[in-house]
C-alpha cells in the first residue's frame, strides 16, 4: 500500500509476466482485493472487482468488474461498469447502472439510472429516475422525473413529477399533480388531482376527478367529468358525461349527459352573429 494504516492489497495476478495488483493510496482499513483495483482513501472500503475503484468514504463495496464508487457511506456497486457517485446506502447492481447520490436508492436494471433522492428504484433496462422520494420505474425505458411515490410501470412510460401518480401502459404519460393515472397506450394526464386517462390516446388536461375512458377521448378540465364515447370530448365544467355509445359527441357546460352520437351538448348558446344549422 502507499500510505495510511491497516490497508490490505491482494490478488497479485501474473499475466504474460505482468503483475496486476490492487492499489491503496490512503485511508484506513481499506481492502483492494480485485486485480488492478484501487482505493484512493476513506475507511473500511472494499474494491474486489477487477479494475474496480473507490474514491473514498466509509464502508463502500465496489465488487463488479470496472465498477466505481466515488464516495459516501455503505454504497455498493456490484456489476460491470456500474457506478455510485456518493450518498448513503445506494446500490448500483446491473451492467452500466448508475446512482448519483441520495439515500437508499437502487438502480438494478441494465443501463438504469437514479439521479438522487430517497428510496427510489429503477429496475428495468434503460429506466430512469431523476430524484424525489419512493418512486419506482419498473419497465424498459420508463422515466420518472421526481416527486413522491410515483410509478412508471409501462414500456416507455413517463411520470414527470407530482405525488402518487402512475403511468402503467406503453408510452403513457402523467405530467404531474396528485393521484393521477394514465393506464392505456399513449394515454396522457397532464396534471390535476385524481384524473384518469384509460383509453388509447385518451387525454385529461387537468381538473379534479375527471375520466377519459375511450380511445381518443378528451377532458379539458373541470370536476367529475366522464368522456367514455369514442372520439368524444368534454371541454370543462362539472358533472358531465358522454356515454359509451355516443361517439364523436361533445359537451360544453355543466350537468349535462349525452343522449345521441355525433352531437354537441350545451346549456345555453349566446351569439352576436348568425347561427346556421343544417342536416336532416
Amino acid at each position: 500500500f502507499r500510505c495510511g494504516s491497516d490497508n490490505i492489497t491482494s490478488s497479485n495476478v501474473q499475466v504474460a509476466n505482468l503483475s496486476a495488483t490492487g492499489q491503496i493510496i490512503g485511508g484506513s482499513n481499506n481492502k483492494a482485493s480485485g486485480p488492478s483495483s484501487a482505493i484512493l482513501g476513506g475507511l473500511s472500503n472494499t474494491a474486489s472487482g477487477r479494475f474496480s475503484i473507490i474514491g473514498g468514504g466509509y464502508g463502500n463495496i465496489s465488487s463488479g468488474c470496472y465498477s466505481t464508487i466515488g464516495g459516501g457511506y455503505c454504497n455498493t456497486s456490484s456489476n460491470y461498469y456500474s457506478t455510485v457517485a456518493g450518498g448513503y446506502c445506494n446500490t448500483s447492481s446491473n451492467n452500466y447502472s448508475f446512482v448519483g447520490g441520495g439515500y437508499c436508492n437502487i438502480a438494478s436494471g441494465n443501463c438504469s439510472t437514479v439521479g438522487g433522492g430517497y428510496g427510489n428504484t429503477s429496475s428495468n433496462n434503460g429506466s430512469t429516475i431523476g430524484g424525489g422520494y419512493c418512486n419506482t420505474s419498473s419497465n424498459s425505458f420508463s422515466i420518472i422525473g421526481g416527486g413522491r411515490c410515483n410509478i412508471a410501470s409501462g414500456f416507455n412510460s413517463t411520470v414527470a413529477g407530482g405525488n402518487y401518480n402512475e403511468a402503467s401502459s406503453d408510452f403513457s404519460t402523467v405530467g404531474g399533480g396528485r393521484s393521477n393515472t394514465s393506464s392505456s397506450n399513449y394515454a396522457t394526464v397532464a396534471g390535476g388531482y385524481c384524473n384518469t386517462a384509460s383509453g388509447n390516446y385518451a387525454a385529461v388536461v387537468g381538473g379534479y376527478c375527471n375520466t377519459s375512458s375511450n380511445n381518443y377521448s378528451f377532458v379539458g378540465g373541470g370536476y367529475c367529468n366522464i368522456a367514455s364515447g369514442l372520439c368524444s370530448a368534454i371541454v370543462g365544467g362539472e358533472n358531465n358525461e358522454i356515454l359509451t355509445s355516443h361517439t364523436n359527441s361533445f359537451i360544453i357546460g355543466s350537468d349535462l349527459t349525452s343522449n345521441a352520437a355525433c352531437t354537441t351538448f350545451v346549456n345555453n348558446i349566446s351569439s352576436q352573429s348568425n347561427i346556421y344549422a343544417g342536416g336532416n
